[in-house]
């Protein structure tokens, strides 16, 4: 009789009939899971580093944005070189709200002319690098202005 589903029978619709189910078997389970596993241990710390490079740049951003603010503060109250303010004294005068670093530093204000810094994210010194800033030795022309070496 067609479609009768006995071992050894034929059925019309599906060809001969098995005994195995359409189930997955260990083996393709564990080849999918290691699979997922490759995949995510390559993608976490991607995301880590990409989250580490925005609280850093967060932190540079404050810390500019203190740096113009203590500088306002000292040339509105004609304070001397020596004078170290406050967060007080800058918000909210010269800053709407006290800027926090991402990662929980703590920012040093420090006198006129120094920058501020967070000692967890540390910015480079203003002219960096190999220590050539434009003028004299080191720009081509020897510093004598002729552009000849």
């Amino acid at each position: 009789m067609p479609g009768l589903r006995h071992k050894g029978q034929w059925n019309n619709q599906l060809g001969p009939v098995s005994m195995r189910n359409s189930g997955y078997v260990l083996v393709e389970v564990t080849i999918v899971i290691l699979i997922v596993a490759i995949l995510f241990s390559i993608s976490v710390p991607e995301f880590m580093n990409a989250r580490e490079n925005s609280w850093q740049t967060s932190c540079f951003t404050n810390q500019g944005l203190l740096d113009d603010a203590k500088a306002d503060w000292i040339m509105e109250g004609g304070l001397g070189p020596s004078t170290v303010p406050n967060m007080t004294d800058l918000v909210p005068k010269y800053i709407k709200q006290t800027p926090t670093c991402p990662s929980n530093g703590v920012y040093t204000l420090g006198v006129e002319g120094t920058p501020v810094t967070c000692p967890i994210h540390p910015r480079e010194t203003a002219g960096g690098g190999n220590g050539n800033n434009g003028g004299g030795n080191g720009n081509g022309n020897n510093g004598n202005g002729n552009g000849r070496n």
